[in-house]
């Protein structure tokens, strides 16, 4: 049984050849699948490196509504998507490689770290405060992205896996995957796609995590910045950063993106103490009862 690395992508021009060489050197070759509505080099970028490259027409502008068609572009049965932006840990994918084979879950699930833009050596945000996932509640930034694509329940709602698994397998944490958002688009263009997000689906472009998006307007004491503990993703990082950022944003309306920034800036005025406790009391409330019992945050 094997799996296939499935990359949906749009208008990455800048940086989808150094990713792809990076893929390469791990050994692997995915799959591109490039949104019909790209409008830069993107296609010719991956045709000339011979990487497999497809288009792909989506109802929704955003990766989730591209997965319910996996099952007929890839005849493996297990799928690894990747956003173009992210890269995986060698760990991530030996783990992959010997899970797949032994788990009876739907999907696998795993950490994913920010990639703080323009720091050497590379170092990630905590942020513990942001995230709250009660059925993963010990993982940072909790991705479903290995999965049965011929066996999950398809959803095309903005911020999930583009699935609904019954089942699901969470990786180690050292298993993980890095986002290089911050350090391959800029300012603009990230606030310009949270604003996308939140027309798409009011409430998308204002979720917690997405302030991973614009680490620019957090205190150090917000991110916690974190380095990592491997210096695997240096020489990747190094070459995504001597990319010229476009500093031309996509079309995005003024009155969102004004919106977006003042909610985060409000949402920052609570207690990080008070945030912290509430985020551990749900972390405790998805824990079995016996193991709830050692615990009393009242």
């Amino acid at each position: 049984m094997k799996f296939r690395v499935v990359i949906v992508t749009r208008d990455s021009a800048g940086w989808i050849g150094t990713i792809a060489d990076a893929y390469r050197r791990l050994g692997l070759r995915p799959l591109y699948l490039v949104h019909d509505k790209t409008r830069d080099a993107t296609t010719e970028i991956l045709v000339k490196a011979g990487e497999d490259v497809r288009p792909i027409t989506l109802a929704r502008d955003y990766v989730e509504a591209a997965i319910s068609q996996f099952p007929n572009l890839v005849e493996e049965d297990w799928v690894l998507r990747m956003d173009d932006d992210e890269f995986p840990s060698r760990r991530m994918i030996d783990f992959t490689q010997k899970a797949i084979n032994r788990t009876k879950e739907q999907a696998i699930v795993f950490p994913r770290r920010e990639a703080l833009p323009h720091v050497a050596p590379l170092a990630y945000p905590r942020m513990e405060i942001l995230y709250n996932a009660p059925l993963i509640p010990f993982l940072i930034d909790p991705q479903a992205r290995a999965f049965r694509h011929r066996e999950v329940a398809f959803s095309a709602e903005i911020h999930t896996p583009g699935f609904v698994p019954a089942s699901v397998r969470v990786a180690p944490e050292n298993a993980y995957m890095v986002h290089f958002n911050t350090t391959v688009r800029s300012f603009a263009q990230r606030l310009a796609k949270l604003a996308r997000y939140e027309k798409e689906s009011p409430g998308a472009g204002i979720l917690p995590a997405a302030c991973t998006s614009l680490p620019e307007i957090l205190t150090p004491e917000e991110l916690r910045a974190r380095p990592f503990e491997t210096r695997e993703f240096d020489e990747l990082a190094r070459r995504l950063r001597f990319i010229p950022q476009d500093e031309a944003a996509e079309t995005a309306d003024s009155e969102v993106q004004a919106r977006i920034l003042a909610h985060f800036k409000q949402a920052r005025v609570a207690s990080s103490e008070e945030l912290k406790l509430d985020v551990l009391r749900d972390r405790i409330a998805a824990l079995p009862a016996w193991a709830r019992a050692f615990f009393d945050l009242r």
